[in-house]
C-alpha cells in the first residue's frame, strides 16, 4: 500500500506463444518497457495420487509447471 504501485491481470496460456506476445504488448503498451518480471504459470494433475495420473497429464504438469510451456 505505502508504495501506490499499480499492476494488471492478463490470462494467458505460456504455451501459446502468440498469446505472451500479446501479454507482453499490453503491458509495454500501459508501462513501457519491461524491466521486471514475475513468473506465477502452475497448473495440477487434479484429484488423483501422483501414482496414478496418466502419462499425458504428467508430461502437461512438467510442461507448464517446470519448463513454462
Amino acid at each position: 500500500k505505502k508504495a501506490r504501485g499499480e499492476a494488471f491481470a492478463f490470462r494467458a496460456d505460456t504455451r501459446d506463444a502468440g498469446a505472451i506476445k500479446a501479454m507482453f504488448d499490453e503491458t509495454e503498451r500501459r508501462y513501457g518497457a519491461v524491466t521486471d518480471l514475475v513468473c506465477n504459470a502452475g497448473v495440477n494433475g487434479g484429484k488423483h495420487a501422483f501414482a496414478d495420473l496418466p502419462i499425458e497429464t504428467m508430461r502437461e504438469l512438467l510442461e507448464i509447471n517446470v519448463l513454462g510451456y
